[in-house]
């Protein structure tokens, strides 16, 4: 393959990763810091620091499992809040309503007497993978409920399907021209791509992993939401 061409091949590959990346960090409250804040260690299981995805999903698989709805449910309860159940309210659904304002993340239920507030979050480009040949990226919604009582609130998350879209890839497009690009959008529902599959490995298990990541991240803002506020003000005012 002629030199040149594969250097432009590169810096079309490199330019379509930037431009992932940028869309998914302006597009999402939560963002790539959030998850690159998370210490995962624990699944450097050859200590040299490197992360494998399809090591790590398998760990995260023995954590929890699918529901009887075939999601992938998890399920945390925080206790010992010193605020009372509307407080609580007050402050998670401050949280909702800052956070889902993206178009494709809403709250679906918001019922104070009950103490329950049910919103639909969007991780996208969750696992996106590059090359050549091809490309793919996996998106994903998940169901986010709020229970609260006085002094305790109940988290959880669930995913019911992954959506991915597909393509022919750089090579694809550069060899055909833009007539030759193609992308193919599929539906999974969890139970048929648990954690991973052997066809779908490389972006399957770095789409399961990051959903793992996500659910953590939002049970550790609606806690720090809940007992330190948004603001940083002074309640007292």
């Amino acid at each position: 393959m002629n030199f040149n061409l594969l250097t432009s091949m590169k810096k079309l590959i490199l330019s379509f990763a930037m431009l992932l990346g940028a869309a998914f960090a302006n597009a999402q409250i939560i963002t790539e810091q959030d998850f690159a804040a998370i210490d995962m260690s624990q699944f450097d299981s050859n200590g040299d620091g490197k992360i494998k995805d399809d090591e790590a999903a398998l760990a995260i698989k023995d954590l929890y499992g699918l529901d009887k709805n075939n999601s992938i449910t998890r399920v945390t309860v925080i206790d010992s809040i010193p605020k009372t159940k509307e407080q609580i309210y007050v402050a998670v659904n401050d949280w909702f309503a800052r956070s889902f304002n993206d178009g494709k993340s809403v709250i679906q239920l918001n019922d104070k007497d009950a103490g329950c507030i049910i919103g639909k979050g969007h991780i996208a480009n969750m696992g996106s993978t590059l090359s050549f040949a091809s490309n793919a990226d996996i998106s994903a919604d998940v169901i986010i409920r709020v229970d609260m009582k006085d002094g305790r609130m109940r988290v959880t998350t669930s995913i019911q399907k992954y959506e991915m879209e597909k393509g022919t890839g750089v090579l694809g497009a550069l060899a055909g021209g833009p007539a030759a690009y193609q992308k193919v959008h599929q539906e999974f529902i969890p139970s048929e791509c648990f954690p991973f599959t052997k066809k779908q490995k490389k972006e399957g298990a770095k789409a399961f992993v990051k959903s793992h990541l996500y659910s953590l991240i939002v049970i550790n803002k609606l806690q720090d939401a809940v007992l330190n506020g948004l603001t940083g003000g002074n309640d007292d005012w």
